[in-house]
């Protein structure tokens, strides 16, 4: 595969699994005791990106009884805003690599084109 082509498909994977931990975090916004999944992006030798997804080391603030002002545990440490904008910046990644597999694959084509 052209290098140009594997590293916008590294790239496309990446913002993958940043929309799929987003919306895992959404889906369990008000789950007691969750702990959201972070992404952490890190460039590949040779060019591309590495998507590493874990959970964050804590959960949110702690939830008592009203009553009786007892620890119930904590709320769910996922923060909406940070997911929207998570959602919206992969969604611009997203784009921008399918914008360069378009090119690449275009460039072929008119190389194709010239050849014959």
């Amino acid at each position: 595969m052209n290098q140009s082509l594997s590293i916008a498909n590294s790239g496309l994977q990446a913002q993958q699994s940043r929309v799929h931990a987003a919306a895992h975090n959404i889906a369990n916004l008000t789950t007691d005791d969750f702990r959201p999944q972070q992404v952490a992006l890190s460039s590949r030798e040779g060019g591309g990106v590495r998507a590493e997804v874990s959970s964050a080391p804590n959960s949110g603030p702690p939830r008592f009884d009203p009553q009786s002002g007892e620890l119930l545990g904590n709320f769910s440490g996922t923060d909406l805003p940070t997911e929207a904008l998570t959602l919206i910046s992969a969604r611009r990644a997203y784009g921008a690599n399918l914008a360069l597999l378009r090119t690449e694959l275009e460039r072929g084509q008119e190389l194709m084109r010239i050849l014959e």
